[in-house]
């Protein structure tokens, strides 16, 4: 299955990362951007198509959730526990094996409805009160055989297993936790208790946290004790609290752990709403009763298998990735956001393909539940009838998905730093002269011809030979203006100091959110591959460097 420049609908195949065909990308999905209906404002709640598109698992507990924050609270806890519940699914991404685990983070004032956030942990209930009690079982029958038994034949004394972890632990219990049950959650819904325990001698599990989102190896060598080494961490965590205890588990934009968070911030006016349950509310708990056990299925189905299910995303999932985010670090480098929110790029592709991944799964499960459950070796049959590729609808999910939390990410960098996703370009505005910035004032924001350059040269007194000069020299290299095509230039949004309380970087993602909400085919082309990702007649080859 070849693409061609038809199949994307002008966009130039990557070039083995060469970049050479950057600013191509950037001007054509700019200029597509234009003429598609933009969302109003900075990106806050996520959309509606996300939750119609949603999984019915998921999406019959968000239908009879309040729209707005309260619905995106619930969601934005439930993505982290169902990557617990999905231990066996991998991805390959960036020439490792990737597990599904997500670190999301609710920010918000007391009182202000982030409390919803719980019912995601309720998905999860179920499942970590049966890993307990079958923990439970197997030890005391590992402690009857102690007893009965010469102890030089007894087993390794069996793991305490659980869905749930606690924040409140030391260093080592995380390590030995998470070395029991790799695939752990850790959901506190408050910060408070996270940072207490990481600001103490004995809880520093911060590198933990970091190695884990990454999947990285985990080693534990110390004196007197038997080495400890988690080969492939993937721990999720689910946590929330107000903007002032935040600072206190992650101070800046330069921590390690800003990027590894999918961010939702929000502000609620005060009001009373009344707690007293109504019927509408039992709709709520019956939704909620059968999800979690959907999900308490669909982790035995995958714990029968003899090894992990590994899932691919087709062809245009790839392109799709690769040209939202070439944009996106194109259209970033050119305004000057900060280097330190570029890591938060990276990792939101991550955070887009962990996420199709899960809503895949889910899916795929609910219409075939022996699908997750049957081993390659078990079945003679080819391995793409069992682990069908991930397609685009899932794949706009995850990216709509982690496009929002970036630009939530955006506003809590802008709101602790005013100038933490716009020092690069102060920085160059700084090495203007006074004419220099005069001029580049003058010019308009967005596309204009030379010629309309040339007349506001005309306006302003300045010779048209220095301005020249100034638009192919200085102003190209430090990203103020764009050389879009010949006779074209493009001066990026925010270039000219505003006063609008807007991240920068905001403005390249309400691009995309106009672009995916109205019609993802203007992305990418929809190929042979169906909407849910069910697989082609057509094999589809490993990708450059992809295990078979």
């Amino acid at each position: 299955m070849n693409l061609t420049e038809s199949n994307l609908q002008g966009f130039s195949t990557p070039d083995n990362g060469s970049g050479s065909d950057a600013s191509r990308i950037v001007a054509e999905m700019a200029k597509m951007a234009k003429k598609t209906k933009k969302t109003t404002g900075p990106p806050g709640l996520i959309s509606d198509g996300v939750y119609q598109a949603l999984p019915r698992t998921l999406r019959d507990v968000a239908n009879t959730l309040n729209e707005g924050h309260e619905r995106d609270a619930f969601l934005t806890g439930a993505l982290p526990v169902l990557a617990g519940c999905l231990p066996a699914t991998q991805f390959w991404y960036g020439g490792h094996w990737l597990s599904l685990n997500l670190y999301t983070a609710v920010v918000a004032e007391a009182g202000s409805g982030k409390g919803k956030m719980k019912r995601g942990r309720k998905l999860g209930k179920p499942l970590d009160e049966h890993l307990k009690e079958t923990s439970r079982e197997k030890m005391r029958a590992w402690e009857r055989k102690k007893k009965d038994e010469d102890t030089q034949d007894l087993d390794p004394k069996p793991p305490y297993q659980r869905l749930f972890l606690g924040a409140d632990a030391s260093a080592a219990a995380m390590k030995e936790s998470l070395n029991a049950c790799p695939h752990a959650v850790l959901f506190e819904t408050e910060f408070k208790t996270l940072s207490t325990a990481l600001s103490q001698e004995w809880g520093q599990f911060r590198d933990v946290l970091l190695k884990g989102f990454q999947n990285e190896t985990v080693e534990v060598d110390r004196k007197s004790e038997v080495p400890l080494l988690i080969k492939h961490p993937a721990p999720s965590m689910a946590v929330s609290g107000t903007p002032g205890t935040f600072s206190d588990v992650i101070e800046d934009t330069e921590d390690g752990l800003f990027s590894r968070f999918a961010f939702y911030c929000f502000e609620e006016p005060v009001t009373w709403i009344s707690q007293f349950r109504d019927a509408s509310s039992f709709g709520l708990e019956d939704a909620t009763d059968q999800a979690a056990s959907r999900l308490t299925e669909m982790y035995r189905a995958q714990m029968a298998r003899e090894e992990a299910l590994r899932l691919r995303f087709n062809d245009e999932v790839k392109w799709l990735i690769d040209n939202v985010f070439q944009f996106l670090t194109e259209r970033w480098k050119a305004i000057g956001v900060s280097r330190s929110l570029h890591s938060n790029l990276k990792r939101a592709a991550v955070r887009a393909l962990r996420i199709a991944a899960i809503m895949h799964v889910m899916r795929h499960f609910e219409d075939e539940p022996q699908s997750v459950k049957i081993s390659t070796e078990a079945a003679h049959i080819g391995p793409d009838d069992i682990e069908p590729e991930v397609g685009l609808q899932d794949a706009v999910i995850g990216l709509r998905l982690a496009l929002t939390y970036l630009s939530h990410a955006l506003k809590i960098a802008e709101s602790g730093d005013p100038d933490a996703s716009s020092d690069g370009l102060n920085s160059a505005r700084k090495e203007l002269n006074q004419e220099q910035r005069r001029y580049l004032d003058a010019l308009p924001e967005g596309e204009f011809s030379t010629e309309e350059s040339r007349a506001i040269a005309e306006e302003t007194g300045i010779a048209e030979s220095t301005t020249k000069r100034w638009r192919s020299g200085i102003f190209k290299d430090k990203g103020l203006l764009i050389d879009v095509k010949h006779g074209v230039w493009e001066k990026p949004s925010g270039t000219t100091p505003s006063r609008e309380d807007e991240p920068r970087g905001h403005s390249c993602l309400s691009d995309l959110f106009g672009l995916l909400d109205t019609n993802p085919g203007l992305l990418v082309n929809p190929m042979a591959c169906s909407g849910d990702g069910a697989p082609s007649d057509q094999e589809v080859s490993s990708a450059p460097g992809e295990p078979s």
